[in-house]
């Protein structure tokens, strides 16, 4: 999540670098629930160290607007054909929502 956060912050700053206007807060996704409590409730307790210090920049930008932690199902996560060993039967349940979602932007 604080590398999503950290390339997030850049890309923005480069778009308005370039002179584009960004007004809205940006989603980041995950399916760890864990984690998206972590970074949005900015009273709960890490118990490690390096954890904690880990999601002081999320917790930040969380709550400065500048992102918007959400958790969605991993059987809605495209990435997850590219990145985990998946099933068959869960590799082209994603794969077709991914082409439908291409086609439909065309």
């Amino acid at each position: 999540m604080k590398t999503a956060v950290e390339e997030l912050q850049s890309v923005k700053y480069m778009l308005r670098c370039l002179g584009v206007k960004i007004d809205h807060t940006s989603l980041v996704c995950g399916d760890n629930k864990g984690v998206i409590q972590n970074c949005t409730i900015p009273n709960s307790h890490l118990k490690k160290k390096h954890v904690a210090i880990a999601y002081h920049k999320t917790r930040e930008a969380a709550a400065a607007g500048i992102v918007h932690p959400v958790k969605i199902n991993s059987t809605d996560k495209f990435a997850d054909i590219l990145t985990k060993a998946v099933t068959g039967k869960t590799f082209w349940s994603l794969y077709g929502k991914l082409t439908r979602s291409m086609n439909q932007g065309e």
